[in-house]
């Protein structure tokens, strides 16, 4: 199962007649922020907005059970832990001083979220209420997929933020930094770069070396284009009596079983 609503998970949760299942993946839900409207043209003002999201808030609210609070650049799985952190701290005030500071005409966003995703829809609502009390004016806009997808080419009508969920084609991490980091990248949705990242990738592709692609996490985040907010988890229920479903399970393939592994039991 997978695109469920938190109402729903918890259900599942809850039923006694059912078993259930979190089991590691590679996906993850980010924020984009839009280095090209108003005043998140400043990566300054990108970072403050990017330290005023309650992340643990979330997090409660709409994944706890099926996910975990993310603390590097990468989606889960992907880099060692304590590599490629991202050191996005809550801390609200600075942009609710820099809103004050703002012309009321400057002061709303648009929050847009991928229209099939349950939870994105909720994590972007979760966010509009937390930035409008500091000061903000939001508005909330559901988007298809293959919109979003189009951005890439051409980013007209792309909002100021986008709450997207994401994982790589594969376990290397190349394969989430190129896609995502470099200018044309087929995720980076809202065309943010860095001269730093762009020269870097090659020499990440060419040696493998972990601390290159730490180094470029780290600058992907010091951008304030993108925050890792959760890694997700496959959440799955069954009937009690199916077995091997764990087994069953493919890190690198959500929302996806091996039928040959699982049995009646």
């Amino acid at each position: 199962m997978h695109d469920l609503s938190a109402s729903a998970v918890r259900a599942y949760r809850q039923s006694r007649s059912i078993k259930t299942y979190s089991l590691p993946t590679l996906n993850s839900d980010f924020l984009y922020v839009n280095p090209h409207r108003g005043f998140l043209t400043s990566q300054p003002a990108r970072v403050d907005l990017l330290e005023a999201i309650n992340v643990p808030a979330i997090f409660d609210q709409v994944f706890k059970g099926r996910a975990s609070i993310a603390t590097q650049a990468y989606p889960a799985h992907m880099m060692p832990v304590g590599m490629a952190e991202q050191r996005i701290p809550y801390r609200p005030t600075a942009l609710r001083s820099l809103v004050a500071a703002l012309p009321v005409s400057e002061r709303a966003l648009l929050i847009g979220y991928d229209s099939s995703s349950p939870d994105n829809q909720l994590v972007a609502n979760l966010i509009s209420v937390q930035l409008d009390q500091l000061g903000l004016t939001t508005k909330l806009q559901a988007y298809p997929t293959s919109e979003i997808y189009g951005w890439v080419s051409d980013p007209t009508g792309a909002p100021d933020l986008l709450v997207e969920g994401g994982w790589p084609d594969a376990a290397h991490p190349y394969t989430w930094a190129h896609i995502s980091w470099d200018p044309n990248g087929g995720l980076n949705y809202l065309h943010c770069s860095d001269p730093s990242i762009t020269s870097l990738l090659p020499e990440a592709l060419r040696t493998g070396d972990l601390q290159v692609f730490s180094q470029l996490g780290e600058l992907a985040a010091a951008t304030g284009c993108w925050e890792n907010l959760v890694n997700q988890d496959d959440f799955m229920a069954a009937q009690p009596w199916l077995k091997g479903v764990e087994q069953a399970h493919v890190v690198t393939a959500p929302n996806t079983l091996s039928l040959a592994k699982l049995s009646v039991g």
